[in-house]
């Protein structure tokens, strides 16, 4: 059975931070906020502050289809299409926080990743760097279809 494996646990920041290397053509991020100010504080205000997310070649530092990303509240994460290039040898996913104000929450994405291509109509629709929010019993889903799929070929 098709499963995601944790790649890297990135904990934002104004730098680039970079994953393990990845193979395949899909990512996923989950996303993990701490420290959090209560929504009754005159002075909250939800996630103020978003990221980038970038396929990135380690050597020389070179990023490929820069993308914005929100912290995510969905617990089966986001998952991201990054096809493979010919220009990457040590393929990595790269991660960079980009704050509008000061704020004490700490955010921390998880990078998953599979070699095994999803197999679903509304992922087939997914242009390089799209994101598509997904829960958990939707990825349980795709996971059994391709699984079935794999055993039928």
């Amino acid at each position: 059975m098709p499963t995601w494996v944790e790649n890297s646990l990135i904990v934002t920041s104004e730098d680039w931070q970079l994953s393990q290397p990845v193979i395949g053509d899909y990512v996923r991020i989950t996303h993990q906020l701490m420290n959090v100010p209560d929504p009754s504080d005159p002075d909250w205000r939800p996630y103020p502050f978003y990221g980038l997310i970038a396929q990135a070649e380690y050597h020389p530092f070179t990023l490929f289809g820069v993308r914005r990303l929100w912290p995510s509240t969905n617990r089966g994460g986001q998952i991201f299409y990054f096809p493979e290039t010919p220009a990457t040898n040590d393929r990595r996913i790269a991660i960079r926080g980009d704050r509008r104000w000061k704020t004490d929450i700490t955010w921390i994405c998880t990078v998953w990743s599979t070699n095994i291509p999803l197999v679903d109509l509304t992922l087939a629709e997914l242009a390089p760097g799209q994101a598509l929010s997904l829960s958990e019993e939707t990825l349980e889903a795709i996971a059994i279809r391709v699984a079935e799929e794999l055993n039928n070929v």
